[in-house]
């Protein structure tokens, strides 16, 4: 009965997380190409239910929040290779 509870709690977490509208237009970013596997299964999870997102809005959900996540470690790994990356200069030049 706990992992089921526990299962259904990671998937309201994800779903809140991810299966959600994207404050970006398609049309504001740029085209980026996918596997086909990828696009089939993402088009499909998008269509699931009745929840209105994209598969741009998806993408763009899934990214930001890695982003957010590793921003720490790209800026690191970035800092090694190429001596000063800023995550938030990039994603967020109004704030810096």
């Amino acid at each position: 009965m706990k992992c089921r509870k526990k299962q259904q709690a990671k998937a309201q977490e994800y779903e809140a997380l991810f299966i959600k509208e994207s404050s970006v237009a398609a049309r504001m970013g740029k085209m980026v190409y996918i596997r086909r596997e990828f696009h089939d299964m993402l088009k499909t999870l998008c269509n699931v239910g009745n929840n209105g997102i994209t598969l741009s809005g998806y993408i763009d959900n899934v990214l930001a929040h890695h982003i957010e996540t590793y921003e720490n470690e790209m800026n690191r790994l970035y800092a090694v290779k190429h001596k000063g990356l800023n995550i938030n200069k990039i994603i967020n030049p109004s704030k810096t």
